[in-house]
């Protein structure tokens, strides 16, 4: 994931983005799931208080956001069911629209 002036926007960036500037529908979806702990995290920044540096280093080593600490384990499996529910229907209007014409499988 690239900011409009081509910079790359680490804390959003799946591993193998980082490592090889690889861009693909699994890396957006990476993408997409840093958004999604964003909003159930009501707002937190990922990766608050690291660098750049560290945040890739860790994700290059298979370091994935813990659970949002605002949220009870119930509470976040319900939310996280609705973010993905939203994500398919995007994916399905994109799809109906003609925008894209890959499907994905979960």
């Amino acid at each position: 994931m690239c900011s409009q002036s081509g910079r790359l926007l680490v804390r959003w960036s799946a591993p193998e983005v980082l490592l090889r500037r690889s861009f693909s529908p699994a890396s957006d979806v990476w993408s997409f799931a840093v958004v999604a702990w964003e909003l159930l995290s009501l707002g937190m920044h990922p990766y608050s208080g690291w660098s750049d540096d560290e945040v890739t280093r860790a994700v290059i080593a298979g370091f994935v956001l813990p659970m949002p600490s605002v949220c009870n384990a119930t509470k976040y499996k319900d939310k996280l069911c609705c973010v993905l529910n939203l994500c398919k229907c995007f994916l399905l209007m994109f799809r109906q629209c003609g925008v894209i014409t890959i499907s994905f499988d979960y």
